[in-house]
């Protein structure tokens, strides 16, 4: 997919040790293009928010402290990561009224021109929406811009590191946790991430992915995550009648910093 969307930069693959089509991956790719890790040495370098007793290896929550930590020991500054057996990337642009959906070509300008504007502005990091944002057509793109969490795809800096929590919904309850704190992390709408179909997080038939993770533990588990590390703005409710369909919910206006205009000052 990088080669078809122009981009001709380095890349690195990375898998654990333990991952039986490592061989395979050494034969396609090349032992030179392959970041490989025992991610029985990162299983407490972050906060899993699990006890040890109850640790899941079957999370990405690994791979990218993993990934964060080679970007810093060899200083490469900028850097983008991608997950979820993603095959696709569409520009997206609002147009008379309708929502049009563009190939793109030109991806290591569109990088240079995003890092650009991180670096410029202090982000610690980009993210490419996802089909699900884009529910309603053209109404939907200004929320879009809002979106102040990411998936998927992140753009990073090896300069500003994240800190990443929480072996379930890592992506989400990193992007609350240091936005807490003014790390500003968020998607941007004008790119759209297509992936392979992973299936219901509901299912406990998956081989593939997290399916281990989610077939032993359930839906409401996974998303009390959120409420126990921001209780004053993220709650677990149920959607739909689906018995088990538990989703995190939050306030964004008790989640982030404010800019207070002046006429309130003191």
């Amino acid at each position: 997919m990088l080669k078809r969307l122009g981009y001709d930069g380095e890349y690195k693959i990375v898998i654990d040790v333990d991952d039986v089509c490592l061989d395979d991956y050494v034969a396609k790719y090349g032992a030179e293009n392959l970041l490989v890790f025992d991610k029985n040495q990162w299983l407490f370098v972050e906060d899993t928010a699990m006890s040890k007793d109850g640790l899941i290896k079957a999370s990405p929550f690994y791979a990218r402290v993993v990934v964060d930590e080679y970007a810093s020991r060899f200083a490469i500054g900028d850097y983008i990561v991608l997950d979820d057996d993603i095959i696709d990337l569409r520009v997206r642009m609002p147009d008379n009224g309708s929502l049009r959906s563009m190939s793109m070509r030109r991806f290591n300008d569109v990088l240079s021109y995003l890092f650009e504007f991180m670096n410029e502005n202090d982000i610690y990091g980009l993210s490419f929406a996802h089909p699900g944002m884009f529910i309603g057509g053209v109404q939907s793109f200004d929320k879009v811009i809002d979106k102040r969490v990411g998936s998927n795809i992140f753009l990073l800096n090896s300069e500003r590191r994240l800190r990443w929590k929480t072996i379930f919904y890592d992506d989400f309850n990193t992007c609350l946790s240091n936005g807490q704190i003014g790390r500003l992390v968020f998607t941007i709408p004008y790119i759209q991430i297509h992936a392979e179909p992973q299936g219901s997080q509901s299912s406990t038939t998956k081989s593939n992915g997290m399916g281990e993770a989610y077939a032993m533990t359930k839906q409401f588990t996974r998303s009390f995550y959120s409420t126990m590390l921001f209780p004053s703005s993220c709650s677990t409710k149920q959607v739909g009648k689906r018995v088990g369909n538990w989703w995190p919910s939050m306030k964004l206006d008790n989640q982030f910093q404010k800019i207070v205009s002046d006429k309130f000052r003191r």
